[in-house]
């Protein structure tokens, strides 16, 4: 395989999972906007906890390499809020403030992922053509 098509897969491996990670951060972003307004039924709330549910438990995983406890122990929160097996009930004003903050969680957790991964690809690339940003 030449170099330039090693290059490619190398970038199209990066994009791969950039795009998976925002999924995982933009799912539950959305299903939080879509919950806060109003007249939503209860199965919905269960498909909400599910799914920020997951994506906390994505990114916990994810900040589990890069040695970010303060970011492991927000989204461990996170979790135990938004838990599908055992729900916590608290007032719908009380849940619209912690879904706004969750929304900053996630925003700012796959920014701070995000650079932190784009650097440690550049760092692992061998060949500098490869490299996705530059150095």
């Amino acid at each position: 395989m030449g170099e330039s098509a090693q290059g490619n897969n190398s970038k199209w491996e990066l994009a791969r999972v950039i795009v998976i990670v925002m999924v995982c951060s933009f799912g539950p972003i959305a299903a939080l906007i879509w919950g806060m307004q109003s007249g939503n039924a209860y199965s919905y709330f269960l498909f909400l906890r599910l799914v920020v549910f997951l994506g906390a438990f994505v990114f916990f995983a994810l900040f589990s390499g890069l040695k970010r406890e303060a970011f492991r122990a927000v989204f461990v929160g996170i979790m135990v809020l938004f838990n599908p097996v055992l729900p916590i009930y608290l007032a719908r004003d009380t849940w619209l403030k912690i879904d706004l903050v969750t929304v900053g969680a996630f925003v700012v957790g796959f920014g701070f992922w995000l650079v932190g991964f784009i650097r440690d690809w550049n760092s692992k690339t061998l060949d500098d053509s490869a490299t996705v940003l530059p150095k």
